[in-house]
């Protein structure tokens, strides 16, 4: 007989990744602002802040030694 997994189980994965996906938004666009404040708040630049932050928030979670 074949077990059927409740909607809600099948679900919270997902809701899960996408609050994790949102957390990590926020902290690479905090991450972005402040190296624009870094510049002196000079625009033009937001690509490379963007990418930058994304890059040390890698760096950072790679740092981070599993359990």
């Amino acid at each position: 007989m074949a077990t059927v997994k409740s909607p809600a189980k099948v679900q919270q994965p997902a809701a899960q990744e996408a609050a994790t996906q949102e957390r990590t938004r926020a902290q690479i666009e905090e991450r972005a602002y402040y190296r624009y404040l870094e510049r002196g708040s000079v625009d033009g630049w937001d690509l490379d802040d963007w990418f930058s932050a994304e890059d040390d928030l890698r760096s950072t979670i790679e740092a981070v030694p599993s359990a």
